[in-house]
C-alpha cells in the first residue's frame, strides 16, 4: 500500500511539472468581427503580446470561419499616431499565409507610442489584433 501511495505522489508531481509553463511567447488572436454578408466572421492572429527591443518583425495571420468566400484585404500597423506606411495586399479564403511586418522600420521612423495593432481592411470593415505591445 506504501509503495502505491508513493508511486501516485511521483505521478501526481510529475503531471504537475509538465503543466508549469517555460517561458514561451504566447500568441494573441483577436475578437471575431463580422463582415460583409450574415455569418461571414474574421479575426486576427499575432505570435505575442510583446515584442523585446531584440525582436524584428510582428508574424500574423488573418482567419475566417468559413462563411465568407474570397475576401480582398488591406493589412498594415495601426499605431497611436495612425497607420504606418507599410502594407500588405492580397485575399484569402479561409486563412493567410502568415505574413510579417518589420518592427526595425517602425523603429526607424521613430513613433512615439510602443502600442500597435495589426489591422485589415476588408472593404468598408477594419478587423483588428489585440493591442501588442513593442519595446523600442
Amino acid at each position: 500500500m506504501k509503495k502505491i501511495s508513493i508511486l501516485l505522489s511521483v505521478v501526481v508531481l510529475s503531471l504537475g511539472l509538465l503543466s508549469i509553463p517555460v517561458g514561451k511567447a504566447q500568441a494573441a488572436t483577436g475578437p471575431w468581427t463580422e463582415v460583409g454578408k450574415k455569418g461571414c466572421k474574421v479575426r486576427v492572429w499575432v505570435d505575442a503580446y510583446t515584442y523585446s527591443k531584440k525582436a524584428s518583425t510582428i508574424d500574423w495571420y488573418g482567419e475566417t470561419n468559413g462563411k465568407c468566400g474570397t475576401l480582398n484585404y488591406t493589412a498594415y500597423l495601426r499605431v497611436s499616431e495612425g497607420a504606418s506606411q507599410y502594407q500588405l495586399k492580397g485575399s484569402f479564403t479561409k486563412r493567410t499565409p502568415t505574413k510579417s511586418f518589420s518592427i526595425n522600420k517602425l523603429r526607424k521612423e521613430h513613433f512615439s507610442r510602443n502600442r500597435v495593432a495589426v489591422t485589415l481592411n476588408i472593404g468598408s470593415y477594419e478587423v483588428q489584433s489585440h493591442t501588442i505591445t513593442v519595446k523600442w
